[in-house]
């Protein structure tokens, strides 16, 4: 049974786990040298992220299959009406099984919930397919990137702006 929730207290010690796990052994496009760099320096510091996570300032979406966390989407509140997606990850092991699919269906619902009418992201070249089918909107390459690779910026409408929500 795949579980997707919003995350809470009790669950920030396994998604650490997970995300550490992801970095370092399983996102193959960048260098595995950077994982460190990554983990102290582009996220913030674990303790300050759990605080951002619990205050909704980094809305953070876990998958599970029955009990077993596989997977996680980590967001950033949103400003002015849109929202960021900032790591997506599933256990190379249950990959290709929908876990994604179902936490960006999740996210956008709590998005709209919110007053938000779109969201975006950064992904590189080995997940332009996925965010198409997902009905995401290809916005523009940004050659040379992070850590030199190339990136694609994604969005994607989910609603009416309404400024009344988000002023």
């Amino acid at each position: 049974m795949i579980k997707v929730i919003r995350a809470r207290a009790k669950d920030f010690g396994k998604f650490y786990t997970l995300l550490e796990k992801s970095i370092k052994e399983e996102y193959f496009l960048y260098p595995k040298e950077n994982a460190s760099y990554l983990l102290n320096i582009g996220l913030p510091k674990k303790m300050q992220l759990k605080k951002e996570v619990l205050n909704g300032e980094r809305p953070l979406y876990l998958v599970y299959e029955e009990r077993k966390l596989i997977g996680y989407l980590l967001t950033k509140k949103d400003f002015a009406g849109v929202a960021f997606g900032h790591w997506l990850a599933v256990h190379k092991d249950f990959r290709n099984k929908g876990f994604a699919s179902k936490m960006l269906k999740v996210w956008e619902q709590d998005a709209l919930k919110q007053g938000v009418h779109a969201i975006h992201l950064w992904t590189t070249e080995n997940d332009i397919g996925f965010y198409k089918k997902r009905g995401f909107i290809l916005g523009g390459k940004f050659e040379q990137a992070w850590f030199g690779l190339n990136h694609y910026l994604f969005y994607k409408i989910i609603g009416n702006p309404n400024p009344k929500k988000y002023i």
